[in-house]
């Protein structure tokens, strides 16, 4: 709890479209909260029930959103071009490789990631919070544009080496172990359906 000299801080707090990252802002927004800290997620519409679960104030980044510029409500799929990547590997050199490479495989990410970026840019400007948090594979230029201190969140962990939450799933390490389960079970049926 804020005491003392302590003043409250405004907290705003943003992810990737994900719920794994997510989860992590909401942990970090939990433990702010409780010393008395205003917490503010901004993120995709699905997940308000979520957010003010929790006893944040939900911020939807479509209520921002540029027409031309739309936000990503879903990652997208990289089984693809991750698969092309990885087979061009064992054919060509690294040099080979770029020479042919028209794009990179990630720049529809990038390209996807200018509505968050303008969305936020709008959200920090209306709020004015102390102090962002965001959980991005990347920094964003809105980080780097706006009045207040942005602190970068990184949650991405090497979940796939020991017997954790499963990737991907949004669980948290505090989530019942019989919750992962079942999340890979209805996985691998997925994938059995679909062929993979």
């Amino acid at each position: 709890m804020a005491t003392g000299n302590d003043k409250p801080l405004k907290i705003l707090f943003t992810a990737l479209f994900s719920p794994g990252h997510l989860n992590a802002c909401l942990g970090i927004g939990l433990l702010l909260k409780k010393r008395g800290h205003q917490v503010y997620v901004a993120h995709l519409p699905k997940y308000r029930s979520l957010v003010e679960k929790h006893g944040f104030e939900f911020i939807s980044l479509f209520d921002y959103a540029e027409p031309e510029f739309p936000i990503m409500e879903s990652p997208p799929t990289l089984g693809d071009r991750l698969r092309y990547v990885f087979e061009s590997s064992l054919k060509f050199t690294p040099l080979e490789r770029l020479k042919e490479m028209k794009t990179h495989p990630f720049n529809h990410l990038i390209q996807g990631s200018k509505g968050d970026n303008y969305a936020m840019m709008k959200i920090v400007k209306e709020y004015n919070p102390d102090v962002c948090l965001a959980d991005y594979l990347f920094n964003m230029p809105w980080m780097f544009a706006v009045d207040c201190p942005v602190i970068p969140v990184k949650s991405l962990n090497p979940i796939d080496l020991y017997n954790g939450p499963p990737p991907r799933s949004g669980c948290s390490v505090y989530d019942s172990p019989t919750v992962w389960e079942e999340f890979r079970r209805s996985g691998r049926k997925i994938n059995s359906r679909n062929g993979k």
